[in-house]
């Protein structure tokens, strides 16, 4: 996916993490601390992000 084809702010993106198909977490972009976009800009301040790499932020309530 490219960044032209996510909805404004990621509004309403969800995160799901599964495991032999069962759903071990969910929760809403919404929830996170920091958006997706402060994220890469403080992340880019400090370093160089190139395309591929994975931000990994925390995790959602169900582990």
């Amino acid at each position: 996916m490219t960044a032209d084809e996510l909805p404004p702010d990621c509004e309403g993106l969800r995160l799901e993490t599964r495991f032999n198909g069962e759903v071990l977490q969910q929760a809403s972009i919404s929830e996170m601390v920091f958006s997706d976009a402060r994220l890469v800009s403080i992340l880019s301040g400090v370093m160089t992000l190139k395309p591929g790499d994975v931000i990994v932020a925390g995790k959602p309530s169900g582990v």
